[in-house]
């Protein structure tokens, strides 16, 4: 319970900072919490609902016979510091499902990236970004898939995505600092 009462402090702070404009690119993050509920049961009714009859029944009456739809699995996601809801309802739970609401989260945050004259995908975008940016060496990635890696490799040859693209990008993520091997604790000296 300390645990969730922290990180509702941390969202707080966050927030406040924000808010506050102090964050220089900060207010354009996001924190989602996820959560899913696979097997809901779908059902309908089989008869109309009957109006509230005054003195018999002060509510709307509804039969209590129903009919089976199947089961559906609801997969949500709210924007910790906005409050937005992100949903998707289908009717299987697999792992294809949880990359469709993956996908649909890239395209609520990252969904500027794709357009005509830009990326055609995120991974797209991704590849071409490592690939100009200053300072990156290595770029590594993996496939079975022939067809895959094609994909990978033209993206990777194609020129930096287009310049607006690129300053959302920063602004989106410049903030961060000590993320991967820049860390302080993570460097070493050359010699």
């Amino acid at each position: 319970m300390a645990k969730i009462l922290c990180v509702y402090r941390q969202l707080a702070m966050l927030r406040g900072i924000a808010e506050s404009g102090e964050s220089g690119g900060g207010a354009s993050l996001a924190l989602v919490s996820y959560d899913e509920k696979p097997g809901i049961q779908a059902i309908g009714t089989t008869a109309p609902d009957r109006p509230p009859l005054p003195g018999i029944s002060p509510t709307v009456m509804r039969d209590h016979e129903y009919k089976r739809h199947g089961t559906l699995t609801l997969m949500a996601g709210i924007d910790l510091l906005t409050g937005h809801v992100h949903a998707l309802v289908k009717e299987r739970h697999r792992s294809r499902e949880f990359i469709e609401f993956l996908k649909l989260l890239d395209a609520a945050y990252l969904g500027f990236l794709i357009h005509e004259g830009g990326a055609n995908t995120i991974p797209d975008a991704a590849y071409r970004f490592v690939r100009h940016e200053p300072g990156v060496d290595v770029v590594l990635f993996g496939t079975g898939d022939p067809e895959h890696l094609r994909t990978n490799i033209a993206s990777i040859l194609k020129p930096p995505s287009p310049e607006p693209d690129r300053d959302q990008l920063a602004a989106l993520f410049s903030h961060l600092v000590g993320v991967g091997l820049d860390a302080p604790h993570l460097s070493r000296p050359r010699g």
